[in-house]
């Protein structure tokens, strides 16, 4: 992967293609989760992995917390729209949420949406057909949720100034139902 182009975007988001694991046409991607009936649905395999910087007698680097998600080596099955990609609404309009509950941010990793906008998915790969890293998005923790509060994806630990590395496959991506939002 190292030695694979990336591009690095103004929030500091960098993403990986592996141009051989694109879809050629493949669907186009709008990854803006107030777009409605225009925002794109994903079935995707991923694994997302946290890391947070850390200082061992001055010296800094990540270590990593562990997966938010990994269906790559861990169940095998791909998932639809997990919910850091995209949050429904029934989740946001619940009359029990904290005022930071009813927000995107809460729940979405914006720097991820950021980062997909420049690939694009398959249209209709079956459940079974077997996994091909397509790309890799890295989130730092100023584009993911830098620290705001969140929704608690691991009771183990807190994901403030947590960054990401997001690789993945999208085996499908439509426009989103109705009942979906």
């Amino acid at each position: 992967m190292s030695q694979l182009p990336h591009e690095t975007l103004s929030s500091g988001v960098i993403y990986i293609k592996r141009d051989d694991a694109q879809p050629n046409p493949g669907v186009t991607l709008e990854t803006n989760s107030s777009a409605g009936n225009n925002a794109t649905q994903i079935r995707t395999m991923m694994r997302a992995t946290g890391y947070i910087a850390t200082s061992t007698d001055g010296n800094v680097a990540f270590s990593s917390i562990g997966n938010i998600i990994n269906t790559i080596n861990g169940d095998g099955s791909p998932v639809t729209d997990p919910m850091f990609y995209y949050v429904k609404d029934a989740v946001l309009n619940n009359t029990n949420n904290s005022d930071a509950a009813k927000q995107r941010s809460y729940y979405e990793i914006e720097g991820l949406q950021e980062g997909l906008k420049y690939f694009k998915g398959f249209e209709n790969m079956a459940d079974g057909d077997p996994y091909n890293l397509q790309g890799v998005i890295i989130v730092p923790s100023r584009a993911a949720f830098a620290r705001d509060s969140h929704f608690p994806y691991s009771s183990s630990y807190s994901l403030k100034n947590v960054s990401f590395v997001f690789n993945f496959q999208i085996y499908k991506a439509n426009p989103r139902p109705s009942g979906e939002q």
